[in-house]
């Protein structure tokens, strides 16, 4: 009798299959479990190999099956909703006995993984009605063995196949042997003969046995790079072949030497896809890093079968120097413990859950619910606190979104403003040269005085001497500069004005830089009162108080004092739009995230403020130290957020928001920190110190990493493969690929592919 212990709703787990049936959906799970818990195997792996001993015994039965992914992925859907009810099992009530009941009745039922088309494809009838009879509920019939009639069928089958390739070999020989003379007689009978002889052939359908079947192709051309390409460029398997069958020929090779079709491109295709991933995996999980902060983002995008939405999860993780999706799972619901499920997992799968440090994410209530949000569900399932990282561009979106809203620009009509979408379609009409920015505006000019004018273009100017990742960040910047100064030293002759792009509710970004368009050419466009006082009022919003901390926004270790310095000029711009400041202050108030007890331990390294202050931090961190060694009682709970009601926005940083959690974010990422027993104006000077600033500026504090594979899922989105194991394999070639050429230069494209 077995001495492991019974397994909820299964039974006792199983080494292999057993019995003369095809295997159950109970046989299944209980194999997949002895793989998983007993041989402590990886859940894919225990998948893959409970499905390998699966399709052997409907071999032996001579059923045709489904492609082994689609069989893979069959199991894992059976496998996860037993989860789903093991983690239930505690909860009361009927529904809940119900459906364990219902799953009970249906695990002697077949695991059914035949082909399709299989009854149509069996030809022995015994076979067929097996099949049919195995569908039944309680499998009915069973395999009595070995059947030796047609066994000795497919041996005679073998032996005459072997005899019909020594006859083609033989028949070659002679043909070779036999082409000279036979060259020598058509050149002595002369062309007539050769005609007579064509029509007889024809006549009598004569032919050479050895000519009846064309030379097979035997070189391969699906080298990992050409199928990665190929990925990359989008390219379907049929495309491919007009593509390749293209190039050969203007390289003047023969294309009968080649293997040249949609089956075997396909097969190559998904080969390599499979065997990149892995390795991939691989050097993650071997990858030898300190610490992993995971991204994610969400977004709604037809399932690969077209018939339902899902949402798609993109999970990413960054450490120093790197950046590697790991994957895109579908969720049903995009609840907290949903995203929280599928994370983990994938933490698992790629062995980080003993290395992710921090979380980053965009400030919604699935992921920072106090109860039921993502981040808190990870922490129970880590079983240890995770620094919570909120992408700091999504939450100056909400601000600057308060402020739109407030103002009342338009009215909104679903996706689209009313306003941009006119101004989009009138756009040929403008003379683009007429523009008239601060200067030629007293009202402007009046709220953005000289000093900060020159103050923020100055900023902006240095900004773009330096590389933008976007394209419409550098535009932003470039308008901010026209607005205030009227020329751009990069456009001598005049600075041409792009056509507006897309204007939808989801892009602010966009908003801003339409509303600096519109308000740059209002003598041209027709506006009400109210539409150009209110763009008046965001524009100058924008640049007086906006506009730096965007672009500051990536600054991590600034990132405290940053958000000081903004609270401070948004109140400071009370007394020039009190309705707007107050509605930027409660929105920001809100995201004090980065001023929590943990997170503002990284104003240790700013240089920006000042050594006495520093002196304060110091001596509050020292402090705790002692009150913690004095009194084990004394821990408070994390904060991950600071109220407005505790900020002094009068003192040059509020220091009071140090407490027992603070010096916790250096131990998290296993920074040194004896420079804390140094003076301030030291620190520069120490080595751990500078280590400190060099770790701590690596982390990603905003979301763009997962944004970008956000936008390469719904790129190839059911564009190359409709298999979901594929598609994440194609996700992380592509990335790969970007990663190695990143621009089509020389120098770039002349690189090796590894």
């Amino acid at each position: 009798m077995s001495s492991r212990k019974p397994i909820f709703l299964l039974g006792n787990s199983q080494p292999e299959f057993l019995g003369a049936k095809l295997p159950s959906k109970g046989d299944c799970l209980r194999v997949l479990v002895f793989n998983s818990r007993e041989r402590k195997m990886k859940l894919n792996d225990s998948i893959a190999s409970a499905v390998e001993e699966c399709e052997q015994l409907w071999k032996n039965a001579r059923i045709p099956t489904q492609f082994s992914a689609d069989c893979r992925k069959k199991l894992k859907k059976l496998y996860l909703k037993y989860r789903a009810l093991e983690k239930s099992k505690s909860k009361l009530g009927q529904v809940h006995r119900k459906r364990e009941e219902n799953f009970q009745n249906d695990l002697n039922n077949l695991f059914d993984i035949a082909h399709k088309n299989a009854v149509s494809i069996i030809k022995n009838p015994e076979d067929r009605q097996f099949l049919l009879n195995q569908r039944k509920p309680g499998r009915i019939g069973c395999m009595l063995g070995k059947d030796m009639v047609l066994s000795r069928i497919e041996q005679r089958r073998a032996e005459r196949q072997e005899q019909h390739e020594k006859y083609k070999l033989k028949s070659q020989s002679n043909k070779e042997s036999s082409s000279t003379t036979e060259k020598n007689n058509v050149e002595v009978l002369g062309e007539d003969f050769e005609i007579a002889n064509s029509v007889e052939d024809d006549m009598y359908d004569i032919s050479s046995p050895s000519s009846s079947k064309p030379v097979r192709a035997t070189s391969q051309l699906m080298t990992p790079r050409l199928c990665a390409a190929l990925d990359k460029s989008k390219v379907s398997d049929r495309d491919a072949v007009h593509i390749l069958t293209a190039v050969i020929e203007a390289a003047c090779l023969d294309q009968s030497k080649f293997v040249i079709n949609r089956s075997s491109i396909k097969r190559a295709r998904e080969m390599f896809r499979e065997s990149k991933s892995t390795e991939i995996k691989k050097l993650v999980t071997e990858m030898p890093i300190e610490f992993a902060v995971i991204h994610w983002d969400g977004k709604i995008l037809p399932a690969l079968t077209g018939m339902k939405n899902v949402d798609r999860l993109p999970i990413v993780m960054t450490a120093p120097g790197i950046e590697q999706l790991l994957s895109v799972p579908d969720l049903n619901v995009s609840t907290g413990q949903e995203i929280a499920s599928a994370v983990y997992d994938v933490l698992e799968e790629y062995n980080l859950s003993n290395k992710v440090q921090a979380f980053v994410f965009d400030t919604t209530a699935s992921n920072t619910g106090r109860l039921n949000g993502a981040c808190v569900h990870l922490e129970r399932k880590l079983e240890r606190d995770i620094l919570w990282l909120p992408c700091r561009h999504h939450i100056f979106e909400l601000v600057l979104q308060g402020v739109f809203q407030e103002l009342k620009i338009a009215t909104m009509s679903g996706p689209d403003i009313p306003l941009f979408k006119r101004f989009k379609k009138e756009w040929e009409k403008f003379d683009l040269s007429n523009f008239s920015g601060r200067n030629n505006n007293a009202h402007v000019k009046e709220k953005l005085e000289d000093v900060t004018a020159m103050r923020v273009a100055n900023f902006c100017l240095q900004e773009l001497s330096q590389k933008q990742p976007r394209d419409d960040y550098k535009e932003f910047l470039e308008l901010a500069v026209i607005f205030l100064r009227g020329t751009l030293p990069t456009y001598p002759d005049g600075y041409t004005f792009r056509r507006p792009g897309a204007y939808h509710l989801a892009r602010w970004m966009a908003k801003a830089i339409y509303c600096l368009k519109i308000f740059m050419l209002r003598s041209q466009f027709k506006l009400t009162k109210n539409e150009e006082t209110s763009l008046c009022e965001i524009c100058c919003f924008i640049l007086e108080c906006y506009i730096e901390s965007w672009f500051q926004a990536t600054e991590t270790i600034h990132a405290p004092l940053n958000d000081v310095i903004f609270l401070r000029r948004i109140q400071n711009y009370q007394m020039k739009n009190k309705k707007v400041a107050d509605v930027a202050i409660k929105k920001f108030s809100n995201h004090l995230w980065y001023l929590g007890s943990e997170c503002v331990g990284v104003a240790l390294f700013d240089e920006r403020i000042s050594s006495s202050i520093k002196r304060e931090m110091q001596e509050k961190i020292h402090f705790f130290e002692e009150k913690d060694s004095d009194d084990d009682d004394s821990e408070e709970e994390v904060e991950h957020k600071a109220h407005f009601s505790q900020l002094d926005l009068k003192k040059e940083f509020p220091v009071n928001l140090f407490n027992h959690h603070t010096l916790k974010i250096l131990k998290r990422f296993g920074l040194r920190y004896d420079f804390l027993e140094t003076d301030p104006s030291q620190w520069s000077t120490q080595e751990d110190y500078q280590e400190g600033i060099n770790k701590l500026s690596s982390i990603k504090i905003i979301n763009d990493t997962a944004e970008r594979h956000v936008k390469l899922m719904e790129d190839y989105n059911d564009k190359l493969t409709k298999n979901e194991d594929q598609q994440q394999f194609l996700l992380q070639v592509v990335q790969n690929y970007r990663k190695q050429y990143p621009d089509t230069s020389r120098g770039t494209m002349q690189k090796k592919y590894s």
